[in-house]
């Protein structure tokens, strides 16, 4: 009979470079099926971070429908840990879900949030351009966003690597971009200003170092990293 324990993920480096000692709960008989080994946590429980953050996981889906989150340790070991998965017997699908911050508190970038409103336009319009982006620890694509022209525009484009005589042709396949999350009080609707700042680059310091960079500019700022539906179409089986 397959038991529910808590597992230890002891230096779990986020997407901002900080390591982390985390647990999670899996069925153990679940992890078997992958071979899976993360040591058992016993009580002796880390200071908890659940509430402010979400790490990054492989979903894997078995042949029978059972499925399975895999944590990964750091952005540069998705490849190698998907692609073995991808080979294991009985699978049929895995998936990358990115690290998940639904409110960054500004010391783990390092810097200061904006304390007042800023004016800006009721219903921006939008223009569309090409970029880079870097596929957890693999290779780089070129894909294209909307952005909002108005206030803030400029921070939308500050962490892409732009490509502005460029044609996208293999298309996004579904993969949902690494990017910040930011708010600004809208001083002309008395609503909000929201803006997704995508980050080009999968480094750890780069990315860090993108948050630092536009947070002065929002009240506060979320993050989510790199989702991609089905990894077979990036990362190769053994």
């Amino acid at each position: 009979m397959a038991n529910t324990k808590s597992y230890l993920l002891n230096n779990y480096t986020t997407d901002f470079g900080q390591s982390y000692n985390l647990t999670f709960k899996a069925q153990d008989t679940m992890l078997d099926r992958v071979s899976a080994n993360f040591p058992e946590n016993n009580g002796d429980q880390p200071c908890s971070l659940a509430r402010l953050f979400k790490p990054r996981k492989l979903i894997v889906t078995f042949d029978d429908g059972k499925s399975l989150e895999v944590p990964v340790l750091s952005i540069g070991l998705v490849p190698a840990i998907a692609s073995t998965l991808l080979g294991d017997t009985g699978v049929v699908c895995v998936a990358l879900r990115g690290e998940r911050w639904v409110s960054i508190p500004p010391a783990i970038l390092g810097g200061s949030y904006a304390t007042t409103g800023l004016a800006g336009e009721a219903t921006p319009s939008k223009e569309s351009i090409f970029y880079e982006y870097d596929i957890d620890g693999s290779s780089t694509l070129l894909l294209r966003t909307s952005i909002e022209t108005g206030a803030l525009n400029n921070l939308q484009q500050a962490c892409l690597r732009i490509q502005p005589q460029a044609l996208s042709c293999s298309g996004s396949q579904g993969i949902q971009p690494r990017r910040f999350k930011g708010e600004r009080f809208n001083l002309t609707t008395e609503g909000k200003i929201a803006k997704q700042v995508i980050v080009s680059s999968n480094s750890e310091a780069d990315i860090r170092q993108c948050g630092q960079d536009i947070m002065a500019n929002f009240n506060c700022m979320g993050y989510q990293g790199t989702n991609i539906p089905n990894v077979a179409n990036f990362f190769n089986a053994p």
